[in-house]
């Protein structure tokens, strides 16, 4: 060994620590409907929290005007006092979404669902992945987003449904997403949410599907040959009637306060072939985890449509067959 590599051996680098407010994470969610595991829910989210031994908060938005939330709140005050509430203004999926993300404090921001009680390994998942110290999304069941990144892209936006791929395609687009799936993606062309109360009325039924249909093609930036291609196995009749009231919520968007985020393809494509990218990239090896099963749930419309309409898994679609499950 040289003088200057045995300098360079006996070369003591100073460690910089980082402050723990910058690892602070936020998990946060917003009631709506009647969540029927919400107990369970948050008690996991606890539990997940203190096992990533960072600094944490646990906020729960909720609005006065949606009937039964106050049952709720209470609920989730009486059995989890250290759980902040934070009082929303009245507003769809989206609204409510961006702004219980402005009451929170945290540099990272875990958004969860009342429905499920997440398992207990996010806990590693969350951890690593702040150590990784990269302004990406981490997209699992659990998604994590870096709070400064959430802002650079703008947030979620006013929508009632498609709000997340709205959000998470522009941030694929800036900076890029680290896929971790282990189970079903959401389903992104069904429009309804079993959390929420049906209208009784028709009309109201009607209205309702339309509005959420309409956000669900802002927010995904679908065409009406898009909502068809996912509706391909109905049968004719069915297909002819889905075309007309898809065709009525296209029009309906040109009028719509929220318009369309567009790039070169759809918001959708736009991040299916980011987690797709980092799949092949074998992103999720970094996460030391070899116990865990990586599986990308997708529909027979999803992987339909992405047959169809994706240069990308044309190219790749083989190489992805471990980690694909199709079910619904």
């Amino acid at each position: 060994m040289t003088e200057e590599l045995r300098e360079r051996s006996l070369h003591i680098v100073p460690v910089v620590e980082r402050d723990p407010e910058d690892r602070m994470v936020s998990f946060a969610t917003v009631i709506h409907g009647f969540p029927q595991h919400h107990i369970e829910a948050i008690s996991r989210i606890l539990e997940i929290a203190d096992e990533t031994s960072v600094p944490y908060e646990v906020v729960v938005g909720y609005s006065d005007s949606v009937e039964g939330n106050s049952e709720v709140v209470k609920s989730i005050k009486k059995h989890f006092p250290q759980v902040r509430i934070a009082r929303l203004e009245c507003g769809n999926h989206g609204s409510c979404k961006k702004q219980i993300s402005g009451r929170c404090s945290g540099k990272f921001l875990a958004f969860f669902d009342l429905d499920y009680v997440y398992d207990f390994s996010h806990a590693d998942l969350i951890l690593k992945f702040i150590n990784f110290s990269e302004k990406k999304m981490l997209f699992t069941e659990l998604p994590v987003i870096p709070v400064s990144l959430l802002n650079e892209a703008g947030g979620w936006r006013s929508l009632m449904a498609g709000e997340d791929v709205d959000l998470y395609s522009r941030i694929a687009v800036l900076s890029g997403i680290i896929a971790y799936p282990r189970s079903d993606l959401e389903d992104y062309e069904c429009v309804s949410r079993s959390q929420d109360r049906v209208p009784r009325s028709f009309v109201k039924r009607l209205l309702s599907n339309l509005v959420t249909t309409r956000d669900l093609m802002i927010g995904c930036n679908y065409t009406v040959s898009d909502m068809v291609i996912f509706n391909s196995d109905r049968n004719l009749l069915s297909r002819l009637s889905l075309h007309l009231f898809f065709t009525i919520c296209f029009v309906a968007t040109k009028f719509a306060p929220t318009r369309a985020v567009k790039f070169d393809r759809n918001n959708y494509l736009v991040f299916m072939e980011s987690v797709v990218e980092s799949l092949i990239l074998k992103d999720h090896l970094r996460f030391d985890r070899p116990e865990d099963r990586i599986n990308l749930g997708l529909s027979r419309g999803e992987l339909n449509y992405l047959k169809k309409k994706s240069k990308t898994w044309g190219q790749v679609k083989d190489s992805l067959a471990n980690y694909i499950h199709v079910d619904r």
